[in-house]
C-alpha cells in the first residue's frame, strides 16, 4: 500500500524498532507510528492535512491516502476540482452536460458540481436533459409526451430521476415471458410462485396442480389442487362429498350411492345399481329372476307361494299366501315384525335386537348405535339397518370425533396447534399425530439495542427453546452504525460458525470499504445479490434481499435448540453504533 508523506513531516519518519512487540500486535510501540487501530491519537488534521481518514499501514507507518488537503486551490491525489481549480473540465460542455458558457462548480469535498448544467430542475427539458422531475407544486414528472411503451416497453409507469435521466425500472411488458416492473409473473417465468404458495379451501396449501400466469401478468391458481379440502378445483372432477350435481342415475344407474374417488379424479360408482339387469346388487332386495335365494317362506309366508321381483327391485309378494308379516307379531320365520303403521318399533317386534347386535357386511363388525328398524309389512325376515351407524360410514354420529375424511370442520389449528395435518384414526377419534405447535417456518428475533464496542468486539445470545432440525435458514440485520466497512459480523451455534458480514466493500471499494451508515439486511442463500458487494449511497447501506458472506446451508441438518450467538467486531476507531435486532427464520 503506498503512502502520502504529511505535510508537517516528510522524511524524518522513524524506523520501526527491533526490540519489543512485532508490527502487528494492535499496540503502537516506541519506533511505530501506528499499529492496526492504534493511531496514538493522530487524525489528518494533526498531522498537517485539510481533512480526511487515517489509516495504518503494514509495515506500522501512517497511511495517508484518506488525508485530503480539500480547501487550498491546488489540485491534490482524488480532487476533481478545488476552488478554481479543475482536473479534466472547465465547462458542462466539456462533460456532454450542456454547452461551453455554462460554468462547472467545485463542491466543499472538492468534487464537480454540476447543478448548473443543463438546467436540470429548472421544469424545461433542454438536451442533453431526457425529462424534468416534478416541481414541489406539481403532481407529475415533465416527461415530455414520452412513456414506457415509446421506450419500446408494453406499459408501466415512467419516471423521470433528479438527473433529468429517464427512470424505466417501472416498466414493463407482459407477455415477452420476463418479469419485469411490477408482473407477479410472465408467461412460464412465476418467479418462483407454485401452487404451494395458495390456500386451498380448507385453509391449508395446494399440494398438486399447475399454476398459471394470466393474460394480464397476474398469478392464476385455478389449476390448483387439493383433494379432500371439499371445493371441486383444477382437474378434479370430485372431492369427497362433493359430486359436481352427479349422482348414480346421472351417470347411468338406476339407483345407490354415487361416491368420489380417494384421487379426486373419478367417481366411486361401486355402490350404484341397475335395476334390470337380471343381478341383485347394493341395496336391491332382488332384479329379474335373482330372487338372492329367497322365498315367501323366508318372508313370513307360512303358506309359501311364488315369491316376485317387482319392476323397482323390491320383492313381489302377490303370489305369496298366508300373509302374516306386518301384522306386528313374530312368528313363524319372522326375525323381526314392526306391523305396517309405520310407528317405531318394539323390543319385543325386534326379537330384543339392537343395532349393536347387526354386523355390518363391509367391515365386518358390528353397527356401534343408533336406531333398528324392521323391513315389514313387505320383509320380516330382514333387520332395516338404514338408521343405524358404525365408525367408517363417512358421518360423524354421536360419540365420534371424525369418520375417515369427515373431520367435522376441525383442522389442527381449530384443536389449538400452530399448523398441520388433522386425521381420524380407524376408531374415528382425532389423529393429531401431523399437527405442530411450532409454525414453519419458525421466527424469532433478539430486540434488547446493544452497543457496538468501537475497535472492538460484542456478543448478543439468542436461545431458542424449539427443536428443530434445520432445513433452510435466514437471518435479518438491523445495526446502526457510520461505517458499515469497519463491521464483521458472525453467526455461531454450536459447532457451526458463519460470517454474514465481512467487512462490506473491502477491498472493492477501497481501503475502508463502504464508507456509508447503517445495515437493515435480510440474508439468504436464495438471494440473488451479494451482501459483500453492496453499499448504497444513503441509509441502510447495506439493505434488502441478499446472500451473506458465507452460506447458511452449514446450518442444515443441525437441531434449532440452545443458544445462537451474534458476533459484531468494529475494526477501527472513532466510530459506534448499535445492535438494534436481528432475527433467524428456520425451515425445518
Amino acid at each position: 500500500m503506498d503512502t502520502v508523506p504529511s505535510p508537517a513531516d516528510d522524511d524524518d519518519d522513524p524506523a520501526p524498532s527491533d526490540d519489543g512487540p512485532s508490527c502487528g500486535d494492535a499496540v503502537a510501540q516506541p519506533g511505530e507510528d501506528c499499529d492496526g487501530p492504534d493511531l496514538g491519537g493522530a487524525t489528518c488534521e494533526s498531522l498537517g492535512w485539510e481533512s480526511g481518514r487515517l489509516t495504518c499501514g503494514d509495515d506500522c507507518r501512517f497511511d495517508l491516502a484518506g488525508c485530503s488537503r480539500c480547501g487550498n486551490g491546488q489540485l491534490d491525489v482524488g480532487e476533481a476540482c478545488d476552488g478554481t481549480a479543475f482536473a479534466d473540465a472547465d465547462d458542462c460542455g466539456d462533460l456532454g452536460l450542456g454547452s461551453s458558457d455554462q460554468a462547472l462548480a467545485c463542491t466543499e469535498n472538492c468534487q464537480l458540481d454540476t447543478g448548473g448544467c443543463g438546467g436540470c430542475g429548472d421544469g424545461v427539458i433542454l438536451l442533453p436533459e431526457e425529462c424534468e422531475p416534478a416541481a414541489a407544486n406539481d403532481e407529475k414528472d415533465n416527461l415530455g409526451g414520452i412513456d414506457c411503451q415509446a421506450l419500446g416497453w408494453g406499459g408501466g409507469a415512467l419516471a423521470c430521476r433528479d438527473d433529468c435521466r429517464f427512470d424505466q425500472s417501472a416498466c414493463e411488458t407482459c407477455g415477452d415471458h420476463e418479469r419485469t416492473g411490477g408482473e407477479a409473473c410472465d408467461g412460464a417465468d412465476l418467479g418462483g410462485a407454485t401452487c404451494a404458495d395458495f390456500s386451498a379451501a380448507d385453509g391449508e396449501p395446494f399440494d398438486s396442480g399447475e399454476l398459471a400466469c394470466t393474460e394480464t401478468c397476474t398469478l392464476d391458481p385455478a389449476g390448483c389442487m387439493r383433494c379432500g379440502d371439499e371445493a371441486i378445483t383444477g382437474t378434479e372432477v370430485c372431492d369427497h362429498l362433493l359430486l359436481g350435481e352427479q349422482t348414480c342415475e346421472s351417470l347411468g344407474h338406476t339407483a345407490g350411492t354415487l361416491a368420489c374417488s380417494d384421487s379426486c379424479d373419478g367417481y366411486d360408482e361401486s355402490a350404484c345399481t341397475d335395476c334390470g339387469d337380471g343381478v341383485a346388487e347394493g341395496d336391491e332386495a332382488c332384479d329379474g329372476e335373482d330372487l338372492l335365494e329367497e322365498t315367501c317362506e323366508g318372508l313370513g309366508f307360512l303358506g309359501g307361494g311364488s315369491l316376485g321381483c317387482a319392476p323397482t327391485c323390491t320383492f313381489d309378494t302377490s303370489n305369496c299366501s298366508d300373509n302374516t308379516c306386518g301384522d306386528g307379531v313374530l312368528q313363524g320365520t319372522d326375525v323381526c315384525d314392526c306391523g305396517d303403521t309405520g310407528s317405531p318399533c318394539t323390543s319385543e317386534q325386534l326379537g330384543d335386537h339392537t343395532c349393536e347386535d347387526i354386523e355390518v357386511q363391509e367391515g365386518g363388525g358390528t353397527y356401534e348405535g343408533g336406531d333398528l328398524a324392521c323391513q315389514s309389512p313387505g320383509n320380516c325376515t330382514a333387520f332395516d339397518t338404514s338408521a343405524c351407524f358404525y365408525c367408517g360410514d363417512g358421518e360423524v354420529n354421536a360419540g365420534e370425533a371424525c369418520d375417515g375424511a369427515n373431520l367435522g370442520g376441525e383442522t389442527c389449528v381449530s384443536l389449538g396447534h400452530a399448523e398441520g395435518t388433522l386425521k381420524c384414526s380407524s376408531g374415528c377419534e382425532f389423529d393429531e399425530s401431523e399437527c405442530s405447535d411450532v409454525p414453519n417456518p419458525f421466527r424469532e428475533c433478539f430486540t434488547t439495542e446493544t452497543d457496538v464496542v468501537d475497535s472492538g468486539l460484542v456478543t448478543t445470545t439468542l436461545t431458542l427453546s424449539a427443536e428443530l432440525e434445520i432445513g433452510s435458514l435466514v437471518a435479518e440485520l438491523a445495526i446502526d452504525h457510520s461505517y458499515v466497512g469497519d463491521l464483521h459480523v458472525t453467526l455461531r451455534h454450536g459447532d457451526v460458525s458463519v460470517d454474514l458480514l465481512d467487512r462490506v466493500g473491502y477491498p472493492e471499494l477501497g481501503i475502508g470499504g463502504c464508507d456509508q451508515p447503517d445495515i437493515d439486511v435480510t440474508l439468504s442463500d436464495a438471494a440473488s445479490a451479494d451482501a459483500q458487494a453492496a453499499c448504497a449511497a444513503m441509509s441502510p447501506a447495506v439493505g434488502g434481499q441478499l446472500r451473506p458472506a458465507e452460506p447458511l446451508a452449514a446450518f442444515a441438518g443441525e437441531s434449532s435448540l440452545g443458544p445462537w450467538y451474534l458476533d459484531v467486531r468494529d475494526a477501527y476507531p472513532n466510530d459506534t453504533g448499535t445492535v438494534r435486532r436481528w432475527c433467524l427464520e428456520i425451515s425445518w
